[in-house]
């Protein structure tokens, strides 16, 4: 960060800062499919299971 902050564009690790933005799109896919397969869970036993109908 502090090299490209000091616009110092010719001494950053290209490769680190590509692999860092890969890394985050990856975690962020996965932390999306967690949370719609938890959605999804939630919408089934809803639909399946009204008498197990809480207000939470």
């Amino acid at each position: 960060m502090r090299l490209l902050r000091a616009e110092q564009f010719q001494r950053v690790d290209w490769e680190a800062v590509i692999e860092e933005i890969e890394s985050l799109g990856r975690s962020d896919r996965r932390e999306l499919k967690s949370w719609l397969e938890v959605v999804l869970q939630h919408l089934l036993k809803w639909q399946y299971q009204p008498q197990l109908r809480s207000g939470s």
